[in-house]
């Protein structure tokens, strides 16, 4: 066995990285419209046995956008900067395994429970999280993507364009505040691979 490793680099100290364009203004309300289409369903939680609807911890629509002709290229898109940026942290990661996950924060509603996106399931393979704003900061108030321990604002700064991504380990522990003020639109998803060893 060589000791190859001790002379790796990467920046894995990082809690996320900000990617400001990874979708245009025109492309964020394109996905807005498309995903709407879709029923939304109260947001779940894991409570250690199962997934359930907590309106305490996380209050939220979801609605689950599967690949298909119409949505590939907003998977491509995702996949693309997964892709890239799992270099930064040095993970080794090979597909997105799941749906893309729609989440609408109206007026009240929050993910307030400091939580992973990993755990005992099928999510012990994710290794990155990717939340993507689909509408302007400006639009609404609250609703701050925190990642611990950092508080008190979102990680992505104050003036989010739509269209801003943000990625982050999935086993780190983040929220998201109340929304005080109109709707914040959220496309969120991971992407997998082997355990970590």
């Amino acid at each position: 066995m060589t000791d190859e490793w001790r002379n790796l680099r990467n920046q894995s100290y990082l809690s996320h990285i900000a990617v400001p364009d990874l979708f245009s203004a025109m492309e964020s309300a394109r996905v807005i419209s498309l995903c709407s289409q879709h029923p939304p369903e109260p947001g779940r939680t894991w409570n250690g046995t199962e997934y359930v609807v907590n309106s305490a911890g996380r209050s939220v629509e979801t609605a689950y956008i599967a690949r298909s002709a119409e949505t590939a290229w907003i998977y491509d898109r995702m996949d693309e900067a997964f892709l890239r940026l799992a270099k930064v942290w040095g993970f080794d990661v090979r597909c997105t395994l799941e749906d893309l996950k729609y989440v609408r924060y109206r007026e009240g509603a929050h993910f307030m429970h400091w939580h992973m996106d990993t755990g005992p399931d099928y999510s012990n393979l994710r290794k990155l999280s990717m939340s993507v704003e689909l509408n302007d900061s400006s639009e609404y108030e609250g609703g701050e993507l925190q990642i611990f321990p950092i508080g008190g604002a979102h990680i992505a700064g104050p003036h989010r364009a739509a269209g801003t991504a943000v990625v982050f380990p999935s086993h780190s522990y983040h929220r998201v505040t109340p929304v005080t003020r109109g709707v914040r639109h959220v496309l969120v998803n991971w992407i997998s691979g082997p355990p970590l060893r």
